[in-house]
């Protein structure tokens, strides 16, 4: 009699644990990227990140939704708007309407106890998402460096000069030769369709003084850097750049397409780039049109040394919410975890096998 009940215990316990197991049925967390419903590999890219999610003990069904033709920012909007309202969401502008309207998750205490994401944050990431609180993105500031083919550097004496000193006047003298005694037809070229001068900011913003968005002058009041004495003296380096025609006379209608090609060509001695990103490309595509590497520059040094641009810290300018409303927070947040996690990492830069 009482081996029976012991048995029927048993019965009873594993019953009960099939029936809190099926109760908990694996959440669906309902996902909005640009071009991700248009991408035939999606679902095999989301199938691989939940199996991975599963096996580390954290199931999701990942749900991708359609988004709808046009201006994603905008029709992400109105979609939204209308009461169609995903889980997760992917924004690149159009995000701050919605905030203000309460319909964004305030993602902070998330990230505060997240197994990863907080660990990869940057100083800029941190204080973006304090000011900020409804989108997060990790990704290092874009700084641009300058790059120069190495056998034109191995070659010329004022290319060695620029790395040893490169105060304005030895950069001067380096783009010159790079015309003179290399047959660029410019000694640097920037992506101003895009960017306007912000790859030249990059490399002498702060040998001309600007540092910061806003500075303390010697009088102990605050100054707009691009108003000042600093930024005048700069533009007029740039003037002269371009009259002596060594700054591209086409930057202003320059792509990063463009850009690359006059470089690859010999047209331009120097373009910038972001590193490490964009950086490993002109090296590649370099040894495969010239057969020489690239060699990266300092930044010009003068009243300061510094690559820039200014890291604006207001908010992420794009990035992921969670909607307020979702049912799934928790999941939600759990897919973003685990995709800055060694394994989603791992699968984001290696994708799908076979691929």
């Amino acid at each position: 009699m009482k081996k029976r009940r012991v048995v029927f215990l048993v019965l009873m316990a594993l019953l009960s644990v099939m029936v809190l197991t099926a109760g908990a049925a694996t959440p669906k967390v309902r996902f909005m990227m640009k071009d991700f419903d248009t991408d035939p590999n999606a679902e095999k890219f989301i199938g691989i990140i939940e199996k991975a999610m599963a096996d580390a003990g954290t199931p999701v069904d990942i749900e991708i939704v359609k988004t709808p033709a046009g201006n994603y920012a905008e029709k992400v909007g109105l979609m939204i708007m209308s009461g169609d309202v995903p889980d997760l969401i992917y924004f690149q502008g159009g995000d701050e309407k919605l905030a203000m309207q309460d319909i964004l998750e305030d993602m902070r205490p998330w990230v505060d106890k997240s197994q990863y994401f907080k660990s990869l944050m940057d100083a800029h990431s941190v204080t973006r998402l304090e000011n900020y609180p409804y989108l997060v993105w990790i990704a290092p500031p874009r700084v641009r460096t300058p790059m120069i083919r190495r056998d034109w550097y191995d070659s010329l004496p004022s290319a060695k000069a620029v790395m040893a000193n490169p105060t304005v006047d030895t950069y001067y003298t380096l783009f010159k030769d790079l015309v003179t005694k290399k047959g660029a037809l410019y000694g640097i070229c920037v992506t101003g369709a895009t960017n306007g001068i912000e790859e030249l900011d990059a490399i002498f913003d702060a040998a001309f003084g600007n540092t910061s968005t806003w500075m303390k002058g010697a009088d102990g009041k605050w100054f707009y850097s691009r108003s000042s004495a600093n930024e005048k003296a700069k533009i007029e380096f740039y003037a002269k750049l371009y009259k002596d025609g060594l700054l591209d006379p086409e930057y202003l209608t320059k792509k990063w397409d463009s850009k690359e090609q006059v470089f690859y060509e010999g047209k331009a001695g120097i373009i910038p780039g972001v590193a490490p990103g964009s950086v490993d490309v002109y090296a590649n595509k370099m040894i495969k049109t010239q057969g020489t590497d690239i060699v990266a520059l300092p930044p010009a040094k003068g009243k300061a040394q510094g690559l820039t641009p200014f890291v604006d810290v207001t908010k992420e300018t794009r990035g992921f919410a969670i909607a307020a409303s979702s049912k799934v927070k928790e999941a939600a947040f759990a897919v973003l975890d685990f995709m800055w996690s060694p394994a989603g990492l791992k699968i984001a830069k290696l994708g799908i096998p076979g691929l």
